[in-house]
């Protein structure tokens, strides 16, 4: 399907001068393939009729970060397959491999681990790449990689047809308008010890931030929508007046802090939640408190726009 008319060719990108710089993440490039960052529609780029083949597909445009979109999948075995579309931005472009050129598209398939599988597509003249997931959370038997490349089939064929179309503008008080990158300053900065404060790591369009510090650990932000149940994990505590559920292990083994942005139902009318995540990650989590974690969160919640 994919391999139809094409030539496959070692794909090497060129690198920013500065992959830390926070501006980055939501610059267009003269491809212009994704455009402004912040407007670009990836359900633009996934069809649910295209993964109808392997089972029940519904399209979810309002799950998960703001810089994808979703089909859920459940095939005839009861198996649920989350099918992802989106940008991403890492600095340095898609991790390099073997790029199977269709058009002005490299294709980079990343071998399945029978838990998910990964294509990554790079775009001509651009450090900002796509990107195609699927993956299940359960014991199923799923051909993961094969729905991969189903919905990488469609995204590819939409950006050889030119830019990427705008998504509808979106509600004012929405966390899509906010820059992650923003929301901490130095003073709460000083919090996390031995941080390099003037090197924030912007991802794309600025939803989600790093920082680094002398000891290897990484600050993270990160703007979410998840379903208001699965959303309410963890401790409730109120930080910043917003609703706030504290959960030492939800991020991987590391404490996730989660404010509770705003509420929205759904186009497919589910209840739902905004929210900003915060976790500390290092080699080490058992040197991690939550208190620390929460208290980064604070400032930032209190820089949030008001709802």
């Amino acid at each position: 399907m994919l391999g139809l008319l094409a030539a496959t060719a070692w794909l090497v990108l060129n690198r920013p001068d500065d992959p830390d710089d926070p501006g980055n993440g939501g610059t267009a490039s003269t491809a212009d393939l994704i455009g402004d960052s912040r407007t670009a529609d990836p359900c633009a780029l996934i069809d649910s009729d295209a993964l109808a083949e392997y089972g029940d597909a519904v399209l979810d445009a309002d799950y998960g970060n703001f810089n994808a979109c979703y089909v859920f999948v459940t095939d005839p075995s009861g198996t649920e397959v989350d099918v992802k579309v989106g940008f991403a931005q890492e600095g340095d472009g898609p991790p390099s491999g073997q790029a199977e050129m269709i058009g002005q598209i490299g294709v980079i398939r990343e071998p399945g681990d029978g838990d998910s599988c990964t294509r990554n597509l790079a775009l001509p003249g651009d450090e900002r790449f796509a990107f195609v997931s699927a993956s299940q959370h359960d014991d199923g038997v799923a051909d993961l990689c094969a729905m991969a490349d189903t919905a990488a089939s469609v995204a590819v064929e939409a950006l050889n047809r030119g830019p990427v179309p705008r998504r509808e503008a979106p509600d004012t008080e929405s966390l899509i308008n906010v820059d992650a990158c923003g929301l901490l300053d130095a003073e709460a900065l000083d919090l996390f010890p031995g941080v390099e404060a003037t090197r924030p790591e912007a991802r794309f369009a600025n939803w989600e931030c790093h920082w680094r510090n002398t000891d290897g650990a990484t600050l993270l932000i990160e703007f979410d929508r998840e379903d208001q149940a699965a959303a309410q994990t963890g401790s409730p505590v109120t930080i910043g007046g917003h609703q706030v559920y504290i959960d030492p292990e939800g991020y991987g083994d590391a404490c996730q802090v989660s404010v509770v942005h705003r509420e929205y139902t759904s186009e497919n009318g589910d209840p739902r939640v905004e929210r900003m995540i915060v976790a500390i990650l290092r080699d080490d989590q058992d040197a991690v408190a939550c208190d620390l974690v929460a208290g980064l969160a604070e400032p930032a919640a209190s820089a949030l726009p008001p709802t």
